[in-house]
């Protein structure tokens, strides 16, 4: 590895703050506390999108005397020397030698920077929680290599916590068989019929109990799912009738989140939340940059209070991102109906901030029929479950 200067921005190693409203699944955290504190210390959060991972891990951790070290790894985290500078800068506040124990032996190899690492970890004796979200979107075997040597070697004062939507390239067999893995799936994370209720907010839309079960049901639990049913049921008419037509298997699902959420939101309102998910972050300002409006701060603000689509960044409340499969879908809508648009939008958006946007123009969006906008293949074919 050779030598980084890249600078982390803040909103990268900062635990996202819980949605306002969002539910202490007391169930699941006492069982991930119990299973750590039996000794597996290597937490792994693997379900598809929208399950809910990171926000369990974030109230789970709020309730522990630990230091907390997240890193939300993008794409550009494939460079053994970013993701290595993004690890020191997450766990700096536990352990401020890092920093500077990954400066002098980043040039040295994977192998000198992980025993850095874990002696200034040790050394200081502070508990720490390293949180690698959105591990998925790694793929080079380098920084696999380097994470798994991580996870082997770790001090006893070191929790580390892997949220992704695919396992990863790990020996995880013996994990387990050493009793070192604590394990949340996406059959762990469905809710439940009483958790879909207080998500469906069921007692306000006038939801009876075998009203809140077949929804439950038919998304199989999965928070994306019960989120997005719940946004179209404060503006039907009949609710009934709603429950009776909706499924949740995943081609329905997919026609729901396309026609039914899309549809039912005011056309202008519908072509903002499209134009504005070009963006991988979101802030007033950044959106006003990118769109050519005045109000996004407003219009943000408004949004992140009304719903659970955006997911908060930083504790002030300036930095949002969409949760994931939202913003595939209206990504992929944005390239169906307005690719011109489209283009100009990234333009705006390559030109007025490089280092914080990215874009989404892979060849799978204009290989698509546009008879149909389907969601991208990661999706799984079963809704996962929160």
């Amino acid at each position: 590895m050779e030598g980084s200067n890249t600078a982390v921005t803040a909103t990268k190693i900062a635990p996202p703050r819980p949605p306002s409203r969002h539910l202490h699944r007391t169930r699941l955290i006492e069982r991930l506390e119990e299973s750590v504190n039996a000794g597996g210390t290597v937490v792994l959060a693997s379900a598809p999108a929208g399950s809910g991972k990171s926000t369990l891990v974030n109230t789970w951790l709020d309730r522990r005397s630990v230091k907390v070290g997240w890193l939300q790894i993008d794409e550009g985290d494939d460079d053994p020397s970013r993701f290595w500078v993004g690890l020191a800068a997450a766990v700096h506040g536990g352990v401020p030698a890092v920093a500077e124990v990954i400066t002098t032996t980043i040039s040295d190899g994977t192998d000198a920077v992980v025993a850095a690492m874990v002696n200034a970890i040790a050394e200081s004796g502070a508990e720490i929680a390293l949180v690698l979200d959105d591990y998925h979107l790694v793929s080079n075997p380098e920084v696999h290599r380097g994470v798994e040597q991580l996870i082997t070697r770790r001090p006893a004062n070191l929790i580390v916590v892997v949220s992704t939507r695919v396992d990863p390239p790990f020996r995880l067999g013996r994990l387990r068989v050493r009793g070192e893995l604590s394990e949340i799936r996406a059959a762990d994370l469905r809710f439940e019929r009483d958790e879909s209720a207080w998500l469906l907010d069921a007692e306000t839309l006038g939801l009876d109990r075998d009203a809140v079960e077949q929804l439950t049901t038919r998304t199989e639990g999965w928070a994306a799912g019960l989120v997005l049913a719940a946004l179209s049921l404060h503006r039907v008419a009949d609710v009934a009738e709603f429950v009776d037509s909706f499924r949740g298997d995943d081609h329905l699902v997919a026609d729901y989140l396309s026609d039914e959420f899309l549809d039912a939101i005011e056309p202008n309102e519908r072509q903002r939340l499209l134009e504005v998910a070009v963006l991988d972050q979101l802030s007033g300002s950044l959106i006003d940059d990118v769109c050519g409006t005045s109000d996004g701060a407003a219009w943000l603000t408004s949004l992140a209070a009304g719903n659970q689509l955006v997911i908060s960044l930083d504790r002030s409340g300036t930095w949002f991102r969409f949760h994931h499969l939202p913003r595939d879908l209206l990504r992929i809508e944005l390239e169906r109906t307005s690719p011109k648009r489209a283009a100009v939008l990234h333009a705006n958006a390559d030109g007025g901030t490089p280092q914080r946007v990215t874009w989404w123009l892979r060849s799978t969006i204009s290989s698509r029929p546009a008879a149909r906008s389907r969601p991208p293949t990661s999706w799984p074919r079963t809704p996962p479950s929160c």
